[in-house]
């Protein structure tokens, strides 16, 4: 809280009213009466609350029904043990982006679970491993450890038929040669781009004037 609200409320006659324990309306709210139903038969679980609403149609994710489950039960004064017996259902497993997908194809640990993944896709799935390769002699040919020409990985990326690097090989071809050449030529760019960012930060930290 800043200065100018305590001397605010300094001027005031009365305490002011936060309306404490005030609770915003959320997308789970529609439920109330299902949620009641649920609890009052017996459930606890709030992974199957969860699922539960799923099927009436709740959009939110599992944390918005464990914290209304919490608040409810709670104010029962009931909480509730879970039954030894019930069968627990497992968390519903999230798909990756694209990028983080990407950075486990792209680099991923030695030994790490990523690298064994990887392994077992490229021998159950020739495409994959395709795609992989070609990817894998496009970043040697970026650190300059490969041989290859972009005519030539452009020549193999085409017939793939991977939609995705089509268009990565489409889109190097219509500037090729200045990809080619920043590929084999020792000039760069990057100490330019390092000075300017360098002048901005002092001129961000100097501040105007």
């Amino acid at each position: 809280m800043g200065c100018r609200a305590v001397l605010c409320y300094q001027r005031l006659d009365r305490c002011p009213d936060w309306q404490a324990g005030r609770t915003r309306p959320s997308g789970i709210d529609p439920f109330a009466m299902f949620i009641a139903d649920w609890i009052a038969a017996g459930n606890r679980n709030s992974r199957d609350l969860h699922q539960a609403l799923r099927a009436k149609g709740f959009t939110g994710g599992y944390d918005a029904a464990r914290r209304y489950l919490n608040r409810r039960v709670g104010s029962t004064g009931r909480p509730g043990r879970r039954d030894p017996a019930a069968v627990v259902t497992p968390a519903e497993r999230t798909s990756l982006s694209a990028r983080a997908l990407s950075l486990r194809v792209a680099n991923p640990k030695p030994d790490g679970h990523s690298a064994r993944v990887r392994v077992r896709v490229r021998v159950a799935n020739a495409a994959v491993h395709a795609a992989l390769a070609l990817a894998e002699e496009l970043m040697a040919m970026i650190r300059r450890t490969s041989e290859t020409t972009l005519a030539e990985w452009i020549a193999k990326a085409n017939p793939l038929g991977d939609r995705d690097l089509s268009n990565l090989a489409d889109s190097l071809a219509s500037d090729a040669a200045a990809v080619q050449a920043a590929l084999t030529e020792p000039w760069s760019n990057g100490q330019v781009e390092g000075q300017v960012g360098r002048l901005k930060c002092i001129k961000l930290t100097a501040g105007p004037g």
